[in-house]
């Protein structure tokens, strides 16, 4: 368990309850933005990953991968989203998903010729 040793010192300067509310207000505060601080930069880390995961997939000519990886992403979407998730955060989500769709469907149609090509041969 961890103090906010801000906050305490607040608490126990209060003179009565008006001001200790608002001591605990402002450390909830405080609290909340390091969180949503914590959750941005986790997002941004998980974004960077799944593009490099698409790079890595893409340039190793399969499909299988990306397509997973995009279902995945779309329920973790779903699921950021019904947890009330900020709107910035959905929308880099999605961008990211329309993004490795576009790749996935180049990737497909790539594999569609390779395969047109093999046949004819």
């Amino acid at each position: 368990m961890t103090v906010d040793e801000e906050m305490k010192t607040q608490w126990e300067a209060a003179k009565d309850e008006k001001e200790r509310t608002e001591a605990l207000l402002a450390g909830s505060q405080r609290t909340l933005d390091s969180l949503s601080s914590t959750v941005e930069a986790g997002m941004d880390a998980l974004e960077e990953l799944q593009e490099e995961y698409a790079r890595l997939s893409l340039s190793g000519s399969f499909s299988g991968p990306l397509e997973k990886a995009i279902r995945l992403l779309e329920l973790h979407f779903r699921n950021m989203e019904q947890k009330g998730v900020s709107g910035d955060q959905l929308e880099k989500l999605r961008g990211s998903v329309e993004e490795m769709k576009k790749r996935l469907n180049v990737l497909k149609k790539a594999e569609k010729g390779i395969v047109t090509k093999l046949g004819a041969v």
